[in-house]
């Protein structure tokens, strides 16, 4: 696709009301600053680029796992750069992501997934005493800060991502998500620490 048409359908959104969706968005970024700091964390950071191509992989591996639209990934992370991977790949491929405060426990996790179950959760290594104790009976992944854990082995596989959608992210405002996509699109790093 050239960047003229690029330009038209981004044109042709913006006129019908329509937002770019969440990975046209990184896309975009990632095309116009590749080595500008993406996330920064405190373990360091990865560029826009560098961002992409994990969020990219990362959204193969989960689509190779049956999560697409109308599926929900719980996100059981601190701040930290594995987050908003998890994230953004969740948004690549049509999924809901769901945000839970590291302070969950294990009893309110269960209440959580018994009232929506997702089909996945993502989950700080350092939380996986509250996981085992919740017994969800659902697939994890451990990330933690640059995608370390089993999401870097899902990631490995080499599962092709699908076509990013372009439907909006509207039910994202007022989010952590949505403020790091705003940033993110503008070509501003994510300023995450840990709690």
């Amino acid at each position: 696709m050239t960047q003229a048409t690029r330009i038209a359908r981004g044109l042709v959104d913006r006129v019908r009301g329509r937002e770019a969706s969440a990975a046209t968005v990184l896309t975009r970024a990632a095309r116009r600053w590749p080595q500008s700091p993406g996330v920064i964390d405190d373990d360091g950071a990865l560029t826009l680029a560098e961002l992409h191509e994990q969020v990219r992989e990362l959204a193969g591996a989960l689509h190779a796992r049956g999560i697409r639209q109308g599926s929900t990934v719980a996100l059981l992370c601190h701040h930290h750069a594995g987050l908003v991977e998890a994230a953004l790949a969740t948004l690549w491929v049509g999924a809901a992501p769901r945000l839970l405060g590291p302070d969950v426990d294990h009893t309110q996790l269960t209440d959580l997934a018994r009232r929506r179950r997702p089909d996945l959760l993502v989950h700080d290594a350092a939380l996986l005493d509250v996981v085992r104790r919740a017994d969800l009976g659902i697939t994890t992944l451990v990330s933690d800060a640059h995608g370390s854990g089993s999401v870097t082995a899902a990631r490995s596989f080499g599962h092709p991502a699908p076509r990013p959608g372009r439907a909006g992210h509207a039910s994202l405002e007022g989010s952590v998500l949505a403020s790091a996509l705003t940033e993110i699109g503008a070509g501003r790093p994510v300023v995450l620490r840990r709690a």
